[in-house]
């Protein structure tokens, strides 16, 4: 899990309105911090649920190996906090092979098979579904999954019935955005892996795990 560090996101700024009685019975929208009774009295109200998802692996040598999963969760608690609905913890680990590099170099990343993902997903999903939840919304901070979930998206929601989305948060698609902002020259490529943009974002969130002096 990934620690709040000490954030308030009370303070994020509500996107619906008239659901103040709704919100106050929840101490929190992370399914990990309720009880049964809690997601009881949810789901006779909402069905909708966001699952954070992300890789483990490593981002150059000035961030932490949570970088992509960190993204996921920080949106998905946002969000939530924000249009008052429950967020599932993370799938921490993804499809990273290429990050793997050779046997013995230490780079830290936990990879795994693409069979492995997929089945990981579907036994989650069956899992909310079972429980009521029909709106299930992956929120993935890594790239690399995109290529190997769609089959397993298109059987949940044939299977089920259930309305199964798939959000990536493409970072390289700020870069026009944050353009006057960006250091980085365009042809190296601002918005990718442990970027500019990325080292942005872990800082925001605790800047004591960034290196800067390795970066």
């Amino acid at each position: 899990m990934i620690a709040d560090n000490g954030r308030d996101y009370k303070d994020l700024p509500y996107l619906t309105s008239g659901d103040e009685e709704f919100r106050s019975k929840f101490l929190s929208w992370d399914l990990g911090n309720i009880s049964y009774v809690d997601v009881q009295e949810y789901l006779k109200v909402k069905d909708t649920i966001l699952v954070p998802m992300a890789s483990f692996e490593q981002h150059g040598p000035h961030l932490p190996l949570y970088t992509d999963t960190i993204t996921a969760v920080e949106i998905s608690k946002r969000v939530a906090e924000m249009i008052a609905v429950l967020h599932a913890p993370p799938i921490w680990t993804g499809y990273s092979p290429q990050h793997m590099h050779e046997p013995g170099h230490g780079r830290g990343t936990i990879t795994i098979r693409s069979t492995t993902l997929l089945n990981l997903l579907y036994d989650v999903g069956r899992s909310l579904i079972h429980h009521g939840f029909n709106r299930i919304i992956f929120v993935n901070g890594h790239g690399s999954n995109v290529k190997v979930v769609d089959p397993i998206l298109r059987k949940l929601r044939y299977e089920t019935g259930a309305l199964i989305s798939f959000v990536k948060p493409y970072m390289e698609n700020y870069v026009g955005i944050l353009a006057g902002l960006m250091e980085n020259p365009a042809d190296e490529t601002p918005g990718w892996h442990s970027s500019e943009l990325e080292t942005s974002q872990d800082m925001a969130w605790n800047e004591k795990y960034v290196r800067m002096d390795r970066a």
